[in-house]
C-alpha cells in the first residue's frame, strides 16, 4: 500500500498531451541552453566514441528509502511484542478490564500493521530491484536506451526502452525541493502524445546557474563533432565504476558522504554524521540488488574500439587536474 502510494505520488503521467509547462520549458536538442557550459555532475558511467552511459535520477539518493525503513524496523518490533503481551493477559482479564484490553489489542494492532507496511514499503523501494537503472546514448545509431524504473506506470521495473534521439522532447522542471530536473518524453507519431518518461541525474538548485550542466553534457555528446568529444571527455576526472559490480560498502560511504558535501571540503566535516547514518542503507540496498545487464542486441549497436583515445569508466579516467566545475562567472544574471 505504501509502495503504491509513493510510485502513485512520483511517477509521471503518461499517454497523455505535453502539457503547456513542458511546451514552454522545452530543452532543444539542437540547441544550446541558456548556459551553454557541460559538465558529467558524477553520471558518467561509461563513455567513448560510440556511446555514453549514465546512471538514473535517484542513483545518487539510493540507501535513504532503506536508511528510514530498516531505522523504523525496532518499533515494528517492539509494538508486536506489545500485542503479544496484551494478548497473553486478555484470559486474566475476563472478570474485570477485558473490554479496554480488546480495544487496547485492537488499537496495537492496527499501528503494529500500518508501521509494518510503511518498513515494508519503503524496503522495497530500494532492495531487492537493480543496484541502478542506467541510461545509454549513442551518439553513432542516435538512439537512447534506457532501464525503466517505477516512474512510469507503463513499464515494470528494469524494462528496457529504446528510443530515437530526436523522438524524445525534453524539458525541465522544478521538483518539490525547488530542485531543477530534467525529463525526457518518448513522443508518439503525432509529436504530442507522451508514451513513456524518464529523467536525466542532472539535480541543482532551480536557481542555480550549474542546473543545466549535466544536460549540456548529454546534449553536446549527442550533438558535437569529433572536437566536442575531445572536450568532454576531458572533464570525466571520475566514473561509478557500477556497469558489471556493485559498489563497494567504502564506495557507498564515499557516494552518501559526496551527496551531503556537495563535493566541498568545507561541509565535509558538518556532513560526516549524516553520510554515516545513511550508508548503511545504501550499502543494503546495493547488496540486494541485481546488477543491470543490456541485452546482446543493444550490445552489438554499441561496440568499442579498444584504443578509442575517448574511453572512459573505472579502468580509464581523465587527468585529474581538470577543473570540477565549469566557470559561470560570465553567465551570472542571465
Amino acid at each position: 500500500m505504501t509502495m503504491n502510494f509513493l510510485k502513485r505520488l512520483m511517477r509521471s503521467k503518461v499517454n497523455r498531451p505535453l502539457t503547456m509547462q513542458e511546451r514552454e520549458c522545452h530543452l532543444p536538442q539542437n540547441e544550446p541552453s541558456l548556459i551553454p557550459l557541460a559538465w558529467p555532475q558524477w553520471s558518467v558511467i561509461r563513455m567513448n566514441s560510440t556511446f555514453l552511459e549514465c546512471v538514473d535520477f535517484w542513483f545518487a539518493r539510493k540507501g535513504m528509502a532503506t536508511t528510514a525503513g530498516l531505522a523504523a524496523f525496532p518499533f515494528v518490533v517492539f509494538s508486536l511484542f506489545f500485542f503479544i503481551t496484551i494478548i497473553a493477559e486478555l484470559p486474566e482479564q475476563m472478570e474485570h478490564n477485558f473490554a479496554e484490553e480488546l480495544i487496547l489489542a485492537g488499537t496495537v494492532f492496527l499501528g503494529t500493521s500500518l508501521m509494518a507496511v510503511f518498513v515494508l514499503g519503503f524496503l522495497l523501494f530500494e532492495v531487492f530491484g537493480y543496484t541502478h537503472h542506467p541510461m545509454r546514448f549513442n551518439r553513432k545509431t542516435r538512439m537512447v536506451h534506457v532501464f525503466m524504473d517505477w516512474e512510469d506506470p507503463n513499464w515494470h521495473k528494469g524494462k528496457i526502452i529504446s528510443i530515437p534521439w530526436d523522438k524524445i522532447h525534453f524539458n525541465y522542471s522544478r521538483d518539490i525541493s525547488k530542485e531543477c530536473i530534467v525529463h525526457g518524453h518518448y513522443l508518439a507519431d503525432d509529436g504530442e502524445t507522451v508514451l513513456a518518461t524518464f529523467t536525466l541525474p542532472n539535480r541543482d538548485a532551480a536557481d542555480s546557474p550549474h542546473r543545466f550542466v549535466q544536460w549540456e553534457f548529454v546534449r553536446q555528446y549527442m550533438e558535437g563533432d569529433e572536437r566536442k568529444l575531445g572536450e568532454l571527455a576531458s572533464m570525466v576526472t571520475a566514473a561509478m565504476d557500477v556497469s558489471d559490480r556493485r559498489e563497494t560498502p567504502m564506495e557507498s560511504f564515499r557516494r552518501t558522504w559526496a551527496i551531503f558535501s556537495g563535493g566541498y571540503v568545507s561541509f565535509m566535516i558538518i556532513s560526516l554524521p549524516l553520510a554515516i547514518l545513511f550508508t548503511p542503507g545504501r550499502i543494503v540496498a546495493m547488496l540486494t540488488g541485481r546488477i543491470p545487464r543490456w541485452p546482446a542486441e543493444i550490445e552489438a549497436t554499441c561496440q568499442i574500439d579498444p584504443n578509442d583515445p575517448h574511453l572512459r569508466d573505472g579502468q580509464h579516467l581523465a587527468p585529474r587536474e581538470t577543473a570540477p566545475l565549469p566557470d559561470v562567472t560570465p553567465y551570472v544574471g542571465r
